[in-house]
């Protein structure tokens, strides 16, 4: 019985969580096509050879995974440093959100610059690395309201309490970092790798 009301208290995390990022995508379509004028300017780039330069660039991938990493790594400390405190749960909202809106911006500006081109080169941007930061972003969310739930909206813990049960945490913390990890090897080598030999096509 336990386990089953803790599969449904997940599930229903999930759902507020994709509701969140849905708004957010929207507002991020939205906000891409109303600001359109300003930023359209600033991609010429994008017209003037910008794949053909990238098709033949030599690129350092062992400074992008340095860079991927390091990006990666501040995201998840700062997720960790919210969790345990008594305003992680908006900072959680504020993150799926805030993540949303960036995608749909990045979508729309993709589709508006390319056309239906533009949903195929966000998808390469995004493969195979989210694969992995997918599922891990999940399991980091659930765990991490858990983590905040327990420590702040339970029963009342002293220091003692408190310590005890972000100790417990440690082991998932440490084996989702090593698959972040993973994750950014994969971006800075096989994304990089994909994209530059499919840049000829647009």
């Amino acid at each position: 019985m336990k386990i089953r009301y803790g599969v449904s208290k997940d599930a229903n995390i999930i759902k507020i969580a994709v509701m969140v990022f849905l708004v957010g995508v929207l507002l991020g379509a939205i906000g891409a096509n109303v600001f359109k004028d300003a930023y359209f300017k600033d991609m010429k780039i994008f017209g003037e050879g910008y794949f053909d330069k990238l098709y033949v660039l030599d690129i350092d991938h062992g400074k992008l995974f340095g860079y991927i990493f390091w990006n990666n790594l501040k995201k998840y400390l700062l997720f960790w440093i919210f969790s345990v405190t008594v305003v992680g749960i908006p900072y959680m909202v504020f993150s799926v959100g805030y993540s949303g809106l960036s995608t749909g911006f990045l979508l729309a500006v993709s589709v508006l610059k390319f056309g239906v081109k533009g949903i195929f080169l966000f998808l390469l941007y995004i493969f195979p690395q989210y694969l992995i930061y997918f599922p891990v972003a999940l399991i980091t969310l659930i765990q991490g309201y858990h983590l905040c739930t327990n420590l702040y909206f339970r029963v009342p813990l002293n220091k003692k309490g408190k310590a005890k049960i972000i100790l417990e945490k440690v082991p998932t913390i440490l084996i989702l970092f090593l698959i972040i990890l993973i994750g950014a090897l994969s971006e800075a080598y096989i994304n990089s790798f994909i994209i530059q030999k499919m840049a000829r096509y647009f």
